[in-house]
């Protein structure tokens, strides 16, 4: 009887903890266009480009410019000069290839935290993708197309 209590116990502790799914986030950077060095812009489905907020201060005056959002080819989230987006912590943010925005730090963030679109914070739930791609894609649609026409 103490036997198949053992064995019941350890079934159901190998069961627990052996087949738990594995909760592993990537750090590969998300696949870049090929055939550029980038850095490439961040851009949603229906073309509208994500931007970030920037506070700029000039002849005595404060204000906002909303700046376009790039990746370069190390995942970095950067602006189009190169120069790294960082969190109010000081980090850099990267986008993983599962479409996760991380600090440097190795935390998950959100988008809607540091990105806006159109003036209004970014919906997490918003996909994203690279302009570039999209603009390659409009290219090869157009080359079949009169292809097709000859």
């Amino acid at each position: 009887m103490q036997n198949i209590r053992f064995v019941l116990t350890l079934f159901l502790a190998v069961t627990a903890l052996g087949c738990a799914p594995e909760n592993s986030i990537s750090t590969i950077s998300m696949s870049p266009p090929f055939g550029s060095e980038g850095p490439w812009q961040l851009i949603t489905y229906d073309e509208k480009r994500l931007e970030r907020e920037v506070v700029k201060f000039e002849n005595g005056e404060t204000f906002a410019i909303a700046k376009a959002v790039y990746m370069n080819r190390y995942g970095k989230i950067v602006f189009k000069d190169g120069s790294p987006i960082l969190t109010i912590d000081g980090d850099e943010l990267y986008w993983n290839d599962q479409g996760l925005f991380l600090t440097s730090a190795g935390h998950i963030t959100k988008k809607s935290r540091y990105f806006s679109i159109d003036g209004k914070p970014v919906s997490d739930s918003i996909p994203l993708m690279f302009r570039d791609t999209l603009l390659q894609a409009k290219a090869d649609l157009a080359s079949q197309k009169t292809g097709a026409i000859k």
